[in-house]
């Protein structure tokens, strides 16, 4: 298996693995998700307090800022930005696999 190289290779590699499953494949835009409260939905970049610490100015909701990006990620994931299947998959359908790291996903980030 040859290397992947930056963002694209491992988006590359993503999508030839999607053919073969028949998984979703969703890009999302990271900007202020780490500045975004998962509580109250408010973007703040003074809630960014430090490299890891995150308490929202409207809220007071306090978090690893790095779990604050992890959740929110995760919740723009779940809305169906960008979306991209195989062609010939019914866009409805959401594969077993997918399904299970979005789990896990969230599992280790509210554990």
């Amino acid at each position: 298996m040859a290397a992947i190289k930056g963002w694209y290779g491992l988006e590359t590699a993503l999508r030839s693995a999607a053919r073969t499953t028949g998984t979703r494949i969703r890009k999302i835009n990271p900007a202020y998700t780490s500045q975004t409260c998962p509580v109250c939905k408010r973007a703040d970049a003074a809630s960014r307090k430090s490299q890891a610490e995150f308490v929202c100015t409207a809220c007071s909701h306090a978090e690893h800022a790095d779990a604050v990006g992890a959740k929110n990620t995760l919740a723009a994931g779940h809305g169906g930005y960008r979306t991209w299947s195989p062609p010939g998959v019914d866009r409805g359908r959401e594969a077993s696999t997918g399904a299970s790291v979005f789990r896990r996903a969230a599992a280790s980030v509210d554990g």
